[in-house]
């Protein structure tokens, strides 16, 4: 999930409890720096979007 948290947008992983605070309210720059750092979106079986932190992107991989 990502939402708008004291003027600055925070992305929460679906799967666990990280979340990354961005240091700008421009969805664009904060999902940028967010991709580099290895956070992944992805649409459930439901067409949902989901986020997924580095770790669990990692174990989601592992375990494909």
């Amino acid at each position: 999930m990502i939402e708008k948290e004291n003027g600055v947008l925070v992305i929460s992983c679906d799967s666990c409890s990280a979340q990354d605070e961005s240091e700008t309210d421009d969805w664009k720059d904060a999902w940028s720096s967010w991709k580099e750092e290895g956070w992944r979106s992805f649409k459930n079986g439901e067409d949902e979007w989901e986020h997924s932190c580095p770790a669990c992107f990692e174990e989601w991989k592992k375990n494909r």
